[in-house]
């Protein structure tokens, strides 16, 4: 069994504002909990609703780094927006992830599929 930490989601409104502040202590005590459960993978969902393109990639960009300078757990990168997984997919340092939340709409697996592949997500 894969136990995935499922804490650091934007859609938390607590998480969402950390998030948007860039409270890395607060995101910090997240992967640490998490870490400490024995969760295998660290899920990280930067959101994309409260952001425009950019904004969202940032978003998730700073989260990727601030996860893992606090774990060396790997990451399950976590967006409806392929181009906001795109963003955390480059930023992760990791050798094995996961890219969860993509659904399959002919778009969004051809912009993901790709990407997956090369980094054997």
């Amino acid at each position: 069994m894969i136990v995935i930490g499922e804490r650091i989601n934007a859609s938390n409104k607590t998480v969402g504002e950390a998030i948007v502040r860039r409270d890395s202590d607060f995101i910090a005590s997240l992967v640490k909990a998490q870490t400490e459960s024995g969760a295998d993978f660290i899920d990280v969902n930067a959101g994309n609703g409260q952001y425009d393109g950019t904004q969202g990639k940032a978003a998730m960009q700073w989260l990727v780094d601030t996860v893992q300078a606090v774990t060396d757990r790997p990451l399950a990168i976590d967006s409806d927006s392929p181009e906001i997984i795109e963003a955390g997919v480059q930023t992760y340092r990791g050798e094995k992830m996961f890219i969860n939340s993509v659904t399959a709409e002919p778009d969004k697996l051809n912009a993901i599929g790709p990407l997956a592949a090369e980094r054997q997500a």
